[in-house]
């Protein structure tokens, strides 16, 4: 049964980009929200797209916990990690296409080469904090979506489109994700 959401391509956009340009709230864990499997079913090759694209989502509240923790004090960095962040934020800030092997390679450098373990311990502590636990009942339905996007003039762009097309995509040139991203380069540089 075809319902006037699942037919309307532009309600679907319009939802889900709504659902996803909400990164400063997503810095805070993921959003669940529940969409009536008959909905639902209209998003599954959109979902699936993101799904396959959710590490690099994933990026976003993990940095966006790393700036908050270290300006809490919670993880002191020295001065040739300190370095070492702001390349990687450089990166993140100007690549227009993030993809899911480039996110990896972040990651990795991230983990291996510039925090160390008791400092991925508490990042890693501090992004459970802010996970709310699964509601109860949660299933069918019920979809994750980490991340945000955004366009230069501020309207939502569905992230799902744009990877069908083929055009570039990047979390971290969400005009309100890219002014923290800066924010955090400018504080590393200043302390």
């Amino acid at each position: 049964m075809k319902t006037a959401f699942s037919q309307n391509k532009w309600l679907r956009i319009l939802c889900f980009s709504a659902l996803l340009s909400l990164t400063p709230a997503l810095a805070q864990g993921p959003v669940r929200i529940a969409i009536p499997a008959g909905q639902a079913a209209g998003l599954e090759e959109d979902m699936k797209l993101l799904k396959a694209y959710q590490p690099v989502m994933e990026f976003v509240p993990v940095i966006l916990t790393l700036k908050e923790e270290i300006q809490k004090g919670r993880i002191k960095l020295s001065d040739k990690q300190k370095t070492g962040l702001i390349g990687l934020l450089e990166t993140l800030r100007t690549t227009e296409n993030l993809t899911v092997e480039k996110t990896g390679q972040l990651k990795k450098q991230l983990e291996t080469k510039i925090l160390t373990a008791k400092q991925l311990m508490q990042l890693d502590t501090a992004i459970l904090r802010k996970r709310p636990a699964m509601p109860q009942g949660a299933g069918d339905g019920v979809i994750m979506v980490s991340g945000g996007v955004g366009t230069a003039g501020g309207m939502p762009e569905n992230p799902a489109e744009k990877l069908k097309r083929g055009d570039p995509f990047s979390p971290f040139q969400n005009p309100e994700t890219l002014r923290e991203l800066q924010a955090f380069i400018q504080d590393l540089k200043r302390n």
